[in-house]
């Protein structure tokens, strides 16, 4: 699904953590069976993508506090992740992206809270 522009994004996670931008890809491709992310950096922030069959994940930290609040407004300062979470929907023409056969954003937004270990702000749910 590499570049397929039929997967909508489903939600927008942010939150604050020391881990390192490997380890939590790491963890989220075993937990979704997810593909290689693929990583990139620039300048104050470094970013890694993987998009599977009915589900992706863009994963961004950034090192500058404050940097990403001025990207969304109404996050907290000290936020340095964001999770952009993809669903293809099951059926294209008629289908919820926030659902997919066994994966709903709630599910991947308890998982990233018990990933990260700290409270995730769900910022908010896509329009479609």
């Amino acid at each position: 699904m590499q570049d397929d522009f039929t997967t909508q994004a489903a939600a927008v996670f942010v939150c604050h953590s020391d881990l390192d931008l490997a380890s939590v890809c790491r963890q989220l491709q075993v937990q979704y069976h997810l593909p290689d992310f693929r990583f990139d950096e620039h300048s104050r922030w470094e970013y890694a993508r993987s998009l599977g069959q009915r589900m992706g994940l863009n994963v961004t930290k950034n090192e500058r506090l404050g940097e990403m609040a001025q990207w969304m407004a109404g996050i907290p300062m000290t936020v340095n992740y964001q999770i952009i979470l993809y669903l293809k929907p099951i059926d294209d023409a008629e289908g919820d992206a926030t659902q997919d056969s066994g994966i709903t954003t709630d599910d991947v937004h308890r998982f990233l809270n018990q990933l990260f270990v700290t409270e995730v702000i769900w910022v908010n749910r896509l329009p479609l």
